[in-house]
């Protein structure tokens, strides 16, 4: 962009810092010191800010009208309080923010915020780089100072002329938060499959034939868990199938295979991790089959190992990998955690990520049959599971899981687990409502049963699922996964299809304003 086209004005932020406990709006709580932003000095002259910028979560939010109708913008902001949602019109550029919502429209293209736009003495609170870097400002933090400088465009008529047109400089869409796979410049809209190059992983588990077809026209690879392990080693099939001629077929479309062999029980899994000679046995018939029949790796599903049994389990599997040698896969599958989490865990994050080639990260259950009704998946917390896990590894390692299947809670009672099948059953069976909490970004939908029993069914769709699936390629995941091939999860099926675009007609079923639940 010419600097001939454009004269700008500078925003250099002086604090008068206020740090203390607060609590703001129902919207935002605090429980930690906050700090307050209390002028601008725009042109040399000092523009108090009432109410305060505010530095939340490690962002800087602004009152949405100070920025957009200052003098250099002259923006117009448009305010839906049925929808809670912030129109802005500004430099030729159409924004929707939705309150407590963490994606915005720009021109309708969907993007991801960290930081949801809040209420805060009754005005709108948005991140500020992200709406600067969008109008093709520049943001500045100097931390020694603790300032922030911004330089905010201006379109200069007198200047411009047809000769003096620059051509816009491309754009990184990555820097700037769009939810796109950066290998394709940008262009989601022109994507024929999700991440091109990337892993799309899906597990095979007594699935039909007719899903294998369809996710073969949209999977990388098929990890075949039809294996099984025990406390000495022995490796065997958990259930009968046409092994040779299915991986046969999966080879022949191209797509990786992996021999998949979980075991789910402690005491168990204490005896095989501890003891040298039970896990040499299950190497050693990992690494013959893997040969035998052609595998290109083995993926370890263990769960519910004991927390004692942390460093065995990175011992087995840096001996397994050393023994598939280079030439073979070795992946994961390891429970989802945030920073936050203080729960002791079985996995060594940081020790997996150094040793394995692929991590499978379940990012699911939030929520599950024993926690009582709320999402799968928030989208909030699956951000955090990313951030935290790229901490660990090599993010090019990690692949994002996603569910499925959702549960069924009937009112003060333990859940069950719902696929498409039972969901559509139970719609046809009875008056469902259903609805979007953009709080978690996830459906769910409310019945009651005949015999007047309240339930809650959360389970993921199309939307919540495409965002998900943004958010891996944004932050340039090595791909994504799910469990598994045989549900008949066609919204999933749709996304990895490449209709990606969020339904015109999603905003359009919430007229009387979303339904936002706190978690």
């Amino acid at each position: 962009m010419s600097i001939k086209v454009f004269k700008y004005g500078i925003l250099t932020a002086l604090f008068f810092i206020s740090v203390s406990f607060f609590v703001i709006s129902p919207r935002i709580q605090a429980a930690e010191p906050e700090t307050y932003i209390y002028s601008l000095i725009v042109n040399d002259k000092v523009k108090n800010i009432d109410p305060p910028a505010l530095i939340y979560t490690d962002r800087t939010l602004v009152p949405l009208r100070f920025i957009v109708e200052d003098e250099f913008l002259k923006g117009q902001v448009f305010w839906d309080e049925a929808l809670q949602k912030v129109a802005v019109n500004c430099q030729g550029k159409y924004f929707e923010f939705f309150i407590d919502n963490p994606v915005v429209k720009v021109d309708l293209k969907s993007f991801y915020l960290d930081t949801a736009p809040v209420i805060y003495q009754d005005r709108t609170y948005i991140p500020l780089r992200f709406l600067a870097e969008h109008l093709n400002a520049i943001v500045n933090w100097d931390p020694a100072d603790k300032a922030i400088s911004i330089i905010l465009p201006t379109l200069d008529n007198e200047q411009k002329t047809e000769k003096e047109e620059p051509a816009e400089e491309p754009v990184n869409d990555t820097e700037r938060g769009m939810l796109t796979n950066p290998e394709d410049n940008g262009a989601l809209e022109n994507q024929t499959s999700v991440y091109g190059n990337r892993e799309v992983f899906a597990y095979y588990y007594r699935s039909p034939s007719d899903e294998l077809d369809r996710c073969l026209n949209l999977c990388t690879t098929i990890a075949f868990r039809w294996l099984e392990t025990n406390a000495q080693g022995d490796l065997f099939y958990e259930y009968d199938d046409q092994y040779d001629k299915i991986i046969n077929k999966v080879k022949s479309r191209g797509k990786a295979v992996q021999a998949g062999v979980a075991l789910m029980k402690p005491e168990a899994l204490h005896e095989l991790l501890s003891e040298k000679e039970n896990r040499g046995r299950l190497i050693a018939a990992l690494t013959k089959l893997v040969h035998e029949k052609g595998y290109d790796g083995v993926n370890i599903d263990f769960e519910a190992i004991k927390n004692s049994d942390r460093d065995d389990f990175s011992t087995f599997l840096s001996e397994l990998k050393t023994a598939l040698g280079k030439d073979k896969l070795l992946s994961v599958a390891v429970f989802a955690r945030t920073a936050s989490d203080n729960w002791g865990t079985p996995y060594d994050y940081a020790a997996i990520g150094g040793i394995a080639d692929q991590v499978i990260v379940m990012a699911y259950d939030y929520s599950y049959v024993n926690s009582g009704p709320g999402p799968i998946a928030p989208l909030w917390w699956v951000q955090n599971v990313v951030e935290y896990m790229e901490q660990q590894m090599d993010r090019k390692k990690i692949i994002l899981g996603m569910p499925t299947y959702g549960y069924d809670w009937p009112q003060d009672s333990t859940g069950s687990t719902v696929t498409l099948s039972r969901l559509n059953k139970i719609m046809q069976t009875y008056k469902v409502q259903s609805d979007f909490d953009l709080k978690s970004q996830s459906p769910y939908h409310t019945y009651y049963d005949e015999n007047g029993v309240y339930h809650e069914i959360w389970m993921e769709n199309q939307q919540s699922l495409t965002l998900k699936v943004e958010l891996s390629s944004q932050k340039q995941l090595g791909g994504i996964s799910f469990w598994r091939i045989g549900t008949g999860f066609d919204d999933l099926y749709k996304v990895l299809e490449g209709k990606r675009q969020l339904s015109a007609a999603f905003y359009d079923m919430l007229p009387q304003g979303p339904v936002i639940k706190y978690f």
